[in-house]
């Protein structure tokens, strides 16, 4: 480790064992705590629920695109700063200039040398990044949905939030505090992962994929009294992938605040049974 090394937190995704293995001993030998995942899906979850100075990305993942992570990233991150992104390409000219032109903050192609990966890790971390310009989706803002943004919004705000006799229904299932804390983490989990799941899926036009993701929190939100979340998960089951593509600005909003407003609700009602 050099004298002047800053340890930082660095996520690699990478699916191949020979270059996880060489990744490792460099980062290590570096001081750096690197933490290893497998798959595109391994590495948001991941950023998700955790906060890293750097992302090493290999190109080829085995369930999506490197590059396709980096931009479902930078779609539902809510900041001007964001983690500085390496992406490891074992593609040609044409795939470096995919990259650079999606904005990802530094490319270097593999085989990886060690004085490569250093000198860029240093130099991405000693400021914090701006997300770079890019030739991707822009960011929505959360917002409320209110009835003027037309018929996405309408499938929320012309339902009840919550059957909230459906929810004491599942409550009186779990009498104990630590039955009733279990029940409610599991549903917070699950929406909350159904959802990043969704806003993924649509970001990279998937919409088959955030289909399934639906239709799976569909069933956790009629389980547990969830009316609104329930009926834009079924929106988005049943609608046609043309039109969902074309109202994606508007659904995702929509989607949060269902998400949001539901986990809430739920919330609340766990506290005051909490009281009584």
């Amino acid at each position: 480790m050099a004298s002047d090394t800053i340890p930082r937190d660095i996520l690699v995704a990478e699916s191949d064992a020979q270059s996880q293995a060489h990744l490792l001993y460099v980062l290590n030998k570096e001081g750096h705590r690197p933490v290893f995942v497998a798959t595109g899906d391994e590495a948001l979850d991941a950023l998700e629920e955790s906060i890293f100075d750097l992302v090493i990305l290999a190109s080829e993942l085995p369930d999506m695109q490197g590059l396709d992570v980096f931009k479902a990233y930078q779609y539902i991150k809510y900041s001007h700063l964001t983690t500085p992104f390496i992406m490891l390409s074992s593609g040609g000219a044409a795939e470096l200039d995919e990259f650079a032109k999606f904005g990802v903050h530094s490319i270097i192609p593999k085989p990886v040398t060690d004085d490569s990966l250093l000198a860029t890790i240093d130099a991405l971390t000693k400021e914090p990044q701006v997300a770079p310009a890019a030739q991707s989706l822009p960011v929505p803002e959360p917002v409320i949905p209110t009835p003027s943004v037309g018929g996405v919004s309408a499938e929320i705000l012309h339902v009840p939030l919550m059957d909230f006799e459906q929810l004491e229904r599942v409550f009186s299932l779990y009498p104990d505090r630590a039955g009733l804390e279990a029940i409610t983490d599991s549903f917070i989990a699950e929406a909350e992962h159904g959802l990043r799941k969704i806003e993924v899926n649509l970001v990279l036009n998937q919409v088959q994929n955030a289909q399934q993701a639906a239709h799976a929190l569909k069933g956790s939100a009629q389980a547990i009294g969830a009316v609104s979340l329930s009926r834009i998960c079924s929106y988005v089951e049943t609608t046609d992938d043309h039109e969902i593509l074309a109202v994606r600005q508007e659904l995702l909003p929509a989607f949060r605040e269902a998400v949001s407003a539901t986990i809430e609700a739920v919330r609340k009602r766990v506290e005051s049974r909490k009281r009584d």
